[in-house]
């Protein structure tokens, strides 16, 4: 009898993982001989964007037996596939035919902890709306037509009409199946992301930290939503009153892993069993001041990866995921104190206040009233807060004699893009004699 093939894929990775690197490099090409004779050679040799191309091409060209090929391309994972595989992950719509192979790849990026794609299809379990709901009556599938849950004939010898089967199940076993990805499978997975990356963590395994990363350098602050209010209503049956319930969700409650990364040990958010968003625990409101406490899960494990933090801090363009990292980057001050000033003026450019506050703790030391750094004085008086553009002011104004002797640093002071340090060097300027 034939092999079932997942018992072939994860075969495959098992020899993988216990392989040398000529045994690797002989199972790669093994596998780079299976593919269609339009992309081998591309595979061994080509460039990343005609890989691209033609395997475009390929699977748009035919039948869903093609769509097998990602399967192999992600088993073969060289520097001339990899690219067209990560495009597919994070732009194909996950129907059919497409699914079924996000969930083999899926699998086996876990397996492998390849936090790349791992990350990338995750994130796209969390945008991405189920295809039919799991209790629905009936499905339109791809290419028209409706199947039903409960099919009902009529029966002329018994003058009745009998449940004749679940064509919604029966569509769903067939190789071409024109169904995929319902609420529930999307659940499973979704919850099945954290439960990997929490089995990790309670292990104390350093992979838990770069897995979460990327799973966080995923969002941004489009991906914010609008905050919710609900109103729930009971009754209290020993005065027949009806009491009210507000309950808030905040603008990233629904992505269930970023909330666990960064919310786990939270006094402020809660996922409640069941429930499909992270909500907001009584009395705090969204908007209202963050608690000083560590909110993440497994802080420890983060401590001991600082420049992960610093990572995220330099790369993320998502607001909660910059006041995690300089929180926890802010417990690590002998890892803070090594930052380098081309580094801290990056941080002090973001347009996050945590971040711009921890890499102002950094200027501070690194800055020298003898011989000030130009290049960092001027990141400090045009960053984002005031507080930090005021010190800046001061530095300026304690050593006026020896920034004023800098062309370079008025220009900038007097074309700063903000307004107040525009207004301060007007002042500054009238208030000295230039030489």
């Amino acid at each position: 009898n034939k092999t079932p093939e997942f018992v072939s894929r994860i075969a495959f990775e098992a020899l993988l993982k216990l392989a040398d690197p000529e045994t690797k490099a002989g199972l790669h090409s093994e596998m780079i001989e299976q593919l269609p004779t339009e992309l081998r050679s591309l595979a061994k040799n080509g460039t990343a964007d005609e890989f691209s191309h033609t395997l475009n091409t390929y699977i748009n060209g035919g039948d869903y037996q093609r769509f097998a090929v990602l399967d192999t391309i992600y088993q073969i994972d060289n520097e001339y596939v990899r690219p067209a595989l990560i495009n597919i992950l994070k732009t194909a719509p996950l129907r059919p035919n497409y699914f079924q192979r996000f969930r083999h790849i899926f699998k086996l990026a876990e397996y492998r902890l390849d936090a790349e794609v791992f990350a990338i299809v995750a994130y796209r379990f969390e945008k991405e709306k189920a295809m039919y709901r799991s209790d629905s009556y009936g499905v339109h599938p791809v290419g028209g037509g409706y199947l039903r849950k409960r099919v009902y004939n009529y029966n002329p010898a018994t003058g009745r009409y009998e449940e004749g089967g679940n064509e919604i199940a029966a569509e769903l076993k067939r190789s071409e199946s024109r169904i995929a990805y319902s609420s529930n499978t999307r659940e499973y997975l979704r919850r099945r992301v954290w439960r990997s990356l929490k089995t990790l963590g309670e292990l104390g395994d350093t992979e838990y930290v770069k897995m979460a990363v990327n799973i966080l350098l995923q969002y941004s602050d489009a991906d914010a939503e609008p905050v919710r209010q609900t109103t729930i209503y009971r009754w209290d049956r020993t005065n027949w009153t009806r009491i009210s319930f507000i309950r808030n969700w905040d603008a990233y409650a629904g992505y269930l892993t970023l909330n666990h990364i960064l919310y786990e040990n939270s006094p402020r958010y809660e996922l409640k069993e069941n429930s499909k968003a992270w909500r907001c625990r009584e009395p705090y409101k969204p908007g209202d001041p963050e608690p000083d406490v560590r909110e993440e899960a497994f802080p420890q494990l983060w401590e001991q990866q600082p420049a992960q933090l610093l990572r995220l801090l330099l790369e993320s363009n998502c607001r909660p995921v910059h006041h995690f990292a300089a929180k926890a980057l802010g417990a690590c001050p002998q890892f803070c104190a090594e930052l380098d000033v081309t580094t801290v003026i990056t941080l002090l450019n973001k347009p996050y206040e945590a971040t711009v506050k921890l890499a102002f703790e950094v200027a501070r030391h690194l800055y020298n009233p003898n011989e000030p750094d130009i290049s960092l004085v001027l990141a400090v008086v045009n960053c984002t807060l005031d507080q930090v553009r005021a010190e800046g002011y001061r530095w300026i104004e304690e050593g006026s004699d020896r920034f004023l002797s800098h062309n370079n640093l008025i220009a900038s002071l007097v074309l700063s893009p903000q307004p107040e340090t525009r207004q301060f060097a007007r002042q500054f300027l009238s208030s000295v004699t230039l030489s």
